[in-house]
């Protein structure tokens, strides 16, 4: 019981009691009082009964005697009257009418009024001439102590309501400063430490207050140490500290991954020439300045499925998977174009101090055979002075097509139309094995041809075209929901078009709304790159996924090099790292790393969850770095997860 409801209850019992009493004092009061009253009356009619009597009775009037008799005691207040003649003996009764009962049976009970009675000599001059014998109801005293008592108990029902509902109010606004306590305990048993406390008009709160407002800074500040922690880790490990963007060591893991994955694609490799004049001739001071400028400017080109590298002082590199030839050349155009905005030419006529080699992923290439191409397409570039750019086109036995952009459009609008999607679920499992979600992939199914959802997701995305697509996913999970009620949650990948969509928003909104029934089966994963780029859309979008009770995730967690100190502000159920961060864990710099973010995550009651785990020893081994939940081929390993179904 809570401690308002004891106050509430005590002071109700209080006054209970104290009604009890006094109502028992007045009751008994009362009681007396009409009694007596009764006992006065009696005997003033018998008085007059006694004197009307006396000349009838003289005269042997017997007729006239009975009549006055009836007239004075014939009435609901007596019982009964008996007159008896001293001189003949002669005995009268008259029984009076029992009136209908103007108090409950058991009040009457209850109260228990003796009925009063009396024998008066009737006398003249002295001469004795019968004996009267009156026994009195007590209907009037009944009555009345009813009335009085429904009166007392109305009086006394009425005070307290009034009191309790005072009380109510009063002790609500007493207690309200302990209520916000209350509920700051509350959140910070949570790990939920964002709000400071206002010092109370009370001074038995103040030290509480007090202490926990120092607790939630001590917190905050805990929180806000391992997170700058993590990131000074991430950044040593895997960004370059000049530029910003990933190094060659985060570019190879990378590389690695998207070939082992055998998509298609390409890389960009770009020589700055321009950055090395500056760092030989001004110093590093100068060229780490403009290296920090050009580093912002390339990524103003860059989308989350993209990747930068700065390799050296003067090359970096961009991976861009599932990019068609075209594409490419239009990506290393536009690095040639923010190459150009370094040198300081008005009139456009020196020659570009920048070249760019773009290298599309052959069927069974290695790494090092990617960038010995690439090296070569850079002295191609070099010798081509009208535009220093050169592309090694994949081998003519690729299997994979390369699309445009709207040709990507095209193929997916059509399979939305002809609902030509397929969907396969990959789980994700927890430390002791048990089915955590599912994760829904979607491809296009045209006739013998198979296009994973990684070929064209990038092309919508540079389109801002993502919203038609996932509504299209969206719908389809709930439908297959409805038919086939999976025990485990489907997690739904949004894009960034749909994140920063407001007609997407609206109609999540609505859909949401229409199925409460299903906020414990559908789980949102939103790209990192929206809550770093995107701010204010992406809260409100989280902000509407909430207050209908479903949980996000966050996708490709790490991946971008900023702060996650953004995990406080938004609270998602999990995270699911970026698989850059699982591999080679054998290192013990990667090591460090993924335990001070799953450490971070952790504090904050979020699990994170490693992605394109492989093998049962990488498992064990991100286990003993405090990860919580697992998802790739290992998941298919493990014969004993709980199979959901989708």
């Amino acid at each position: 019981m809570t401690l308002y409801k004891q106050l509430l209850t005590w002071s109700s019992g209080a006054f209970i009691a104290i009604s009890i009493v006094l109502f028992t004092l007045e009751f008994q009061h009362t009681r007396n009082d009409l009694i007596e009253q009764q006992a006065v009356q009696f005997n003033d009619t018998l008085d007059a009964a006694t004197f009307a009597l006396s000349p009838y009775l003289q005269g042997e009037d017997t007729k006239e005697a009975q009549t006055i008799i009836k007239k004075i005691f014939d009435n609901y207040n007596y019982q009964s009257a008996t007159l008896v003649s001293i001189t003949s003996g002669e005995s009268i009764n008259f029984d009076f009418k029992e009136p209908k009962d103007s108090a409950p049976g058991w009040f009457i009970t209850l109260s228990n009024i003796e009925p009063a009675q009396k024998t008066v000599q009737i006398t003249s001059n002295w001469q004795p001439l019968a004996n009267l014998k009156v026994i009195s109801r007590p209907t009037f005293v009944y009555e009345k102590l009813w009335n009085n008592t429904k009166s007392i108990l109305f009086a006394l029902t009425f005070c307290g309501v009034i009191l309790i509902a005072g009380l109510s109010l009063v002790f609500r606004r007493i207690l309200m400063p302990l209520q916000v306590i209350q509920i700051s305990a509350q959140n910070l048993a949570n790990n939920k430490f964002d709000e400071v406390l206002e010092t109370s008009k009370y001074q038995e709160l103040n030290d509480v207050v007090s202490a926990f407002n120092q607790m939630t800074k001590q917190l905050r500040a805990h929180f806000e140490q391992q997170s700058e922690e993590a990131d000074k880790l991430r950044v040593r490990a895997y960004q370059d500290p000049v530029s910003g963007l990933a190094n060659r060591k985060y570019m190879m893991t990378q590389l690695e991954s998207w070939i082992e994955s055998g998509a298609t694609g390409g890389i960009a490799l770009l020589n700055v020439d321009q950055l090395d004049e500056v760092y030989s001739k001004e110093g590093y001071a100068q060229g780490d300045d403009l290296t920090r400028s050009f580093a912002t400017s390339l990524m103003e080109i860059s989308s989350d499925e993209f990747n930068i590298a700065r390799l050296n002082n003067s090359e970096f590199m961009l991976l861009a998977p599932n990019t068609s030839d075209e594409d490419m050349l239009e990506l290393g155009r536009a690095m040639l174009n923010r190459a150009a905005e370094l040198q300081n030419d008005p009139l456009d006529v020196a020659p570009l101090q920048a070249a760019v080699a773009l290298v599309m992923k052959h069927t069974n290439d290695s790494i090092s055979e990617l960038l010995a191409r690439a090296d070569n397409g850079l002295v191609q570039a070099r010798a081509n002075r009208e535009e220093p750019i050169f592309l090694v086109p994949a081998d003519s036995h690729e299997n994979q097509p390369s699309f445009g952009k709207q040709q990507w459009k095209a193929i997916v609008d059509e399979a939305i139309a002809n609902k030509q999607f397929t969907f396969s679920y990959q789980k994700a499992i927890d430390s002791n094995n048990q089915m955590m979600h599912q994760e829904v992939f979607a491809a296009i199914q045209k006739d013998d041809t198979r296009y994973s959802a990684g070929q064209f997701l990038s092309a919508l995305e540079s389109l801002d075209k993502g919203q038609d697509f996932d509504m299209h996913i969206i719908d389809a999970v709930f439908e297959q929901i409805d038919i086939y009620d999976p025990k485990y949650p489907i997690a739904v990948n949004l894009t960034q078009s749909s994140v920063n969509d407001t007609g997407f928003m609206r109609w999540l909104n609505q859909k949401m709304e229409a199925n409460p029934e299903y906020a414990d089966r559908v789980l949102f994963e939103i790209p990192e790159i929206c809550f770093i780029k995107q701010q204010d859309n992406t809260k409100l979008l989280c902000n509407i996924i909430s207050s209908h009770k479903y949980s996000f995730g966050i996708d490709n967690f790490g991946h971008n090099f900023g702060s996650i100190g953004y995990l406080n502000a938004y609270r998602p159920a999990y995270v699911k790292l970026d698989f850059a961060y699982t591999t080679q864990i054998d290192d013990n710099e990667k090591a460090d790393v993924v335990f001070s973010i799953a450490r971070t995550a952790t504090n904050l009651s979020i699990t994170t969850i490693a992605s394109r785990v492989e093998t049962m020893e990488q498992k064990n081994k991100l286990i003993e770095l405090e990860l919580g939940g697992f998802q790739g081929f290992v998941t298919e390993q493990i014969n004993n997860v709980t199979e959901g179904q989708a």
